[in-house]
């Protein structure tokens, strides 16, 4: 690649080609001899190109540069975003992380975001339960979403407030980083840099009475009992954890210090999404992917019992 021009060729080349496989993921890995790239689709992984060592770094500077990571640093975990515009002008949003192997080479992680408003890049197997969580909202507390990377957590929370949006209530996101620009939203991307913590956003927002509160991730014991603080101020608040099924959502929580005490209060719902693949048949000769929603909704029957099998 000599030139900008080429590196803007090479990346809607592979772009069009993730978009044509409905890919989730774009791997930049480096080998022995040369940089390969390879997408994630329907739980299989295809390498699609090999890049020379030399094209390939110059490769993941473009995407850092256009994600607005730091080009000059290769050894610390970076994460990015970006809207690229491919053919027929096209916008494609990304989300991008780094970082260097033992060996100080590079490596980089495209993940692809469906679009909010586009109903056919999130097909439901189980389309009731969807409505079920959206009625549910009108309720405050805590709605939780678990699934495998790529399930579609964050896509389904966003479509949730998109919908109370449309109704005028205030929706306030918290990200790192924010996936989808939405208009409509007050978006707020955390920055440790600058001390804008999960936490620090938290306690901020929650002086602009959001109706609904988007929290990209729990990922610590802090933002657990931050979060938990929010939804027992009266908000409506969404946000995930990653585990391995539902059940294991409140067992994580209670791993991270927040008491069944205060998960009896607060916690509405717990929802896990599974991305499952259907294959082509005699009538329909490509695959496709829809999500299985699997709902817990937090009656006093269901504490009794969980309390019950955990004393067991």
């Amino acid at each position: 690649m000599k030139g900008g021009s080429d590196v803007k060729q090479l990346m809607r080349e592979l772009f069009d080609q993730a978009l044509a496989h409905h890919a989730s993921d774009l791997y930049i890995f480096p080998t022995e001899e040369s940089y390969e790239c390879t997408l994630r689709y329907q739980n299989k992984k295809k390498i699609i190109k090999q890049l020379p060592l030399g094209e390939g770094e110059k490769f993941i500077l473009f995407l850092k540069y256009l994600g607005n990571m730091d080009v000059g640093e290769k050894r610390k975990i970076q994460l990015g975003s970006a809207i690229v515009e491919l053919k027929d002008n096209k916008e494609l949003a990304i989300r991008l992380s780094s970082v260097a192997d033992y060996q100080n080479r590079e490596t980089l992680v495209i993940r692809f975001i469906g679009n909010i408003e586009n109903q056919d890049s999130f097909n439901l197997i189980n389309t009731s339960s969807y409505i079920q969580i959206q009625d549910s909202l009108t309720q405050k507390g805590l709605f939780i979403f678990s699934g495998a990377t790529g399930s579609g957590k964050t896509t389904m929370m966003y479509r949730l407030a998109n919908h109370c949006a449309k109704k005028g209530e205030q929706i306030i996101t918290i990200e790192d980083p924010v996936e989808f620009s939405m208009s409509n939203f007050l978006q707020l991307q955390v920055n440790e840099k600058i001390d804008l913590s999960y936490q620090r956003l938290i306690q901020l927002c929650l002086r602009h009475r959001p109706d609904v509160l988007v929290i990209g991730e729990i990922r610590d014991s802090e933002t657990a009992h931050a979060v938990v603080r929010a939804a027992l101020t009266g908000h409506t608040v969404l946000t995930t954890v990653h585990a391995m099924d539902a059940l294991n959502v409140i067992s994580r929580l209670v791993e991270l210090g927040v008491s069944i005490h205060e998960l009896k209060q607060v916690l509405q719902m717990v929802a896990y999404l599974d991305m499952r693949v259907f294959e082509g048949n005699e009538q329909v000769a490509t695959h496709h992917q829809a999500v299985h929603i699997e709902t817990l909704h937090m009656t006093k029957r269901f504490w009794d019992k969980w309390e019950g099998e955990r004393s067991n």
